[in-house]
């Protein structure tokens, strides 16, 4: 677990203190390398696969399709895209804050929030550049909705931090 320095500014039972240094630029690290990865997927993604395009990867079962996505992660709320902007970045925010203030939080969950901060930044990055998030994952075998690497990174952070809260180990 991470640990923190004893000064710590109590309320409403939840302590808020800084992490350490290395413990912040470790969190910075990941957080950007998560991004880093969607980011070069999708860069690669946009300039050589044609938007509505398809390349099968695996014959009915995994294709490579480019999608332009207006609304949130598997197309929900497509029809408030600047909405959803300011709502992302606004949760994003408070999400940063959260990872780099809260006092005693466990290296799970720490792992789990780089993931979910850098999918979200991935995917906030496209909205606020081009106006929509480039998806491209096309599970056809179960006819799922296009989706995108830092879809993945965000799921995966989700399902990892509903993992540390049902056990119990989110604080540590």
């Amino acid at each position: 677990s991470v640990e923190m320095d004893s000064a710590s500014t109590q309320s409403s039972g939840i302590a808020f203190n800084p992490m350490p240094l290395t413990v912040r630029l470790g969190l910075l690290s990941s957080l950007i390398l998560f991004y880093l990865a969607d980011q070069s997927v999708k860069s690669s993604i946009r300039q050589y696969l044609p938007v509505g395009e398809t390349i099968p990867l695996v014959q009915d079962w995994l294709h490579l399709t480019h999608v332009k996505n207006t609304g949130m992660a598997f197309s929900l709320f497509h029809n408030f895209p600047n909405g959803l902007l300011w709502i992302n970045g606004l949760l994003f925010l408070v999400l940063f804050a959260v990872a780099l203030f809260y006092k005693s939080m466990t290296r799970g969950v720490l792992i789990s929030l780089c993931l979910i901060l850098g999918g979200a930044l991935g995917n906030l990055h496209d909205r606020w550049v081009d106006g929509h998030v480039t998806d491209f994952i096309d599970v056809i075998i179960i006819h799922y909705p296009v989706f995108n690497l830092a879809d993945i990174f965000i799921c995966t952070g989700v399902g990892l931090l509903l993992l540390k809260i049902a056990k119990g180990s989110f604080q540590s």
